[in-house]
């Protein structure tokens, strides 16, 4: 049996789903208590691709707080993809995603 790693990171601004999105791909529930992700989180999920062959997707979920995006780029490195997380009724988060996309092109 082979092993493919794979590392993602989760972008966005704060308080627009990142954190739901990936705990409903990882556990298929819904968060009740809301809290911020202070710096990162790390989730890491396998999935079987083909028969034999197992992925061990590593998600980073990236803080998206100000305060943070000193820190933020260094958590790009040898990253395999990037999804850029933003709130159509808050079009602030639509705006820093287009910077983010601009930002993780250096990188990935």
């Amino acid at each position: 049996m082979s092993i493919f790693k794979l590392k993602i990171v989760v972008l966005g601004m704060v308080g627009v789903g990142k954190t739901d999105i990936i705990r409903r791909f990882l556990r298929q529930d819904l968060i009740t208590d809301y809290k911020l992700t202070v710096g990162i989180d790390i989730f890491t999920k396998y999935l079987a691709y083909e028969e034999g062959k197992i992925a061990l997707i590593s998600i980073w979920d990236i803080a998206g707080q100000s305060r943070f995006e000193d820190i933020r780029k260094t958590f790009y490195n040898n990253a395999d993809g990037a999804m850029i997380i933003f709130n159509l009724y808050n079009m602030p988060s639509f705006a820093k995603a287009k910077q983010l996309v601009d930002e993780i092109r250096d990188f990935i």
